[in-house]
């Protein structure tokens, strides 16, 4: 850049002096002295040609210093999202790659990838990419460090306010759900082979980029609250020292030094980040879970808001053969009455509650010619709503199980939530599936309703209701 400096203060000497020369040819002009026009006009025409080519050798100068911070840093070159490297011909001759399996065996000398970023969600969602990892493990030896943000971090929680994301903890679940991709596909015949050598880690500090590294090659995505998928990328490579690609080799080994282990992170979480589940606003995991589902077992106090949320998802579920159970609260025994009195609303309305819950089974009972839906009335104020997942005949790998615990005196948004899934939980929902199924089968305070409640007369509540088989 010296060299540009002096050159623009010789650009700037030379302009003045071909303005003065210019001056004494135009004064040769007006006196018509001949030989003063003739050596005028070679000088200016000399110090013109320097001019131009000092200029362009400026030009050049910048172009090749451009060109060698390039090569110093290592910038091969820029994409507008890390997702469309591979649809760019200079990338794809860049990094001498097609498509993302080609690029992961740039590292087949090493044997191992990095992928460090907050959720990695999109790109996992793939189960190809998540296949060809597995393949890569058991049949090329690979080990593969996928390392996430935390998800019980409370940055993470600014970040999915500042994104404006649509769900309160839409963030977090997605972080969770990555890791649950993998855990899921883990327990596969075909991909176990792989679990010793896919790594998956949290990271003790929120990700400020997203990496992914193969071999010499890195893609690099800084995050700008925004999709990475929409953020500009660098790709880089390996060369000089104090490159780009260093620096950033540098940081994933500080990433990979100091994590958190899917198992140290259940261990050291505060209660807002265990209640991930709220009962007013269902996830957007919830919702993918019911729909999924092929059994669904319910117990609840009266479900009257869940059955308004989700009423057109029972009907969806019964015609397409998946069978549910449902155990209420008896409206017309003591249970309904202390559920309207714990309540934060209506405690001076409990008929009125009554007939809502009896409104509500009505409801239900209409949605028998849709399918296989058992409903069931107890008279017990239980202590949660439980909604559970795949365990029609027990607990397997795919049960699933949310929890909302009743409250004292507060309203419905303020019930704590939780989800229970996977080999950790495995004796809980033992125990919860235990519990549903001993009110269901072998409670005397436990009956089938298969008529409609009367809600229009008031005192006899029995009054137009029948019992099924007591159970």
């Amino acid at each position: 850049m010296r060299r540009i400096a002096r050159r623009k203060k010789t650009l700037v000497k030379l302009s003045v002096i071909t303005l003065v020369m210019g001056g004494l040819f135009v004064y040769s002009l007006i006196k018509n002295v001949e030989m003063l026009k003739e050596i005028m006009a070679m000088a200016i025409s000399a110090f013109v040609s320097t001019i131009l080519a000092i200029y362009m050798t400026k030009e050049d100068i910048l172009e090749n210093d451009y060109a060698e911070k390039k090569d110093d840093f290592g910038i091969l070159t820029f994409e507008d999202g890390y997702k469309d490297v591979f649809t760019n011909k200079d990338s794809q001759m860049y990094l001498k790659s097609m498509d993302w399996e080609n690029f992961f065996a740039q590292a087949k000398a090493e044997k191992k990838l990095y992928f460090v970023g907050i959720s990695f969600y999109s790109f996992f969602d793939n189960i190809e990419i998540r296949n060809i990892l597995y393949k890569l493990c058991i049949e090329n030896k690979y080990d593969i460090y996928i390392i996430l943000a935390n998800p019980f971090d409370r940055e993470i929680a600014r970040v999915n306010q500042v994104e404006e994301k649509s769900e309160e903890n839409e963030l977090q679940q997605r972080i969770l759900r990555t890791y649950k991709f993998f855990e899921n596909d883990l327990k596969n015949d075909k991909n176990k082979n792989a679990k010793d050598k896919l790594h998956i880690w949290f990271s003790v500090t929120i990700p400020t980029a997203l990496i992914i590294k193969s071999g010499k090659y890195m893609i690099v995505t800084p995050y700008m609250l925004e999709n990475p998928e929409r953020t500009p990328t660098l790709i880089i490579e390996d060369s000089k020292s104090q490159s780009f690609y260093e620096k950033y080799d540098n940081y994933l080994k500080v990433i990979e030094k100091h994590h958190y282990t899917y198992e140290q992170l259940r261990k050291s979480i505060s209660t807002d980040e265990f209640f991930t589940q709220s009962y007013t606003s269902l996830s957007q995991e919830f919702y993918a879970d019911i729909e999924r589902s092929k059994y669904v077992a319910i117990i609840g106090l009266s479900q009257g808001r869940m059955l308004r949320t989700l009423g057109s998802c029972y009907r969806r579920l019964l015609k397409k053969g998946v069978k549910i159970d449902i155990i209420l609260t008896d409206p017309d025994g003591e249970s309904t009455k202390m559920c309207a009195r714990r309540s934060s609303s209506n405690r001076n309305d409990i008929e009125g509650d009554i007939i809502v819950h009896k409104e509500a089974i009505n409801r239900l009972i209409d949605m028998k010619k849709d399918g296989e839906l058992s409903i069931y009335v107890s008279d017990f104020m239980y202590p949660y709503t439980m909604y559970a997942f795949n365990c029609k005949d027990g607990v397997t790998e795919e049960t699933k199980m949310y929890i909302w615990q009743t409250v004292l005196f507060e309203a419905s948004d303020k019930r704590p939530g939780f989800v229970c899934e996977g080999e950790e939980d495995q004796e809980r929902m033992e125990s919860y599936f235990r519990q549903f199924r001993e009110l269901r089968d072998n409670c005397d305070l436990t009956h089938e309703v298969i008529k409609k409640y009367d809600t229009e007369k008031k005192g006899d509540n029995k009054k137009g209701f029948m019992f099924g088989k007591k159970k």
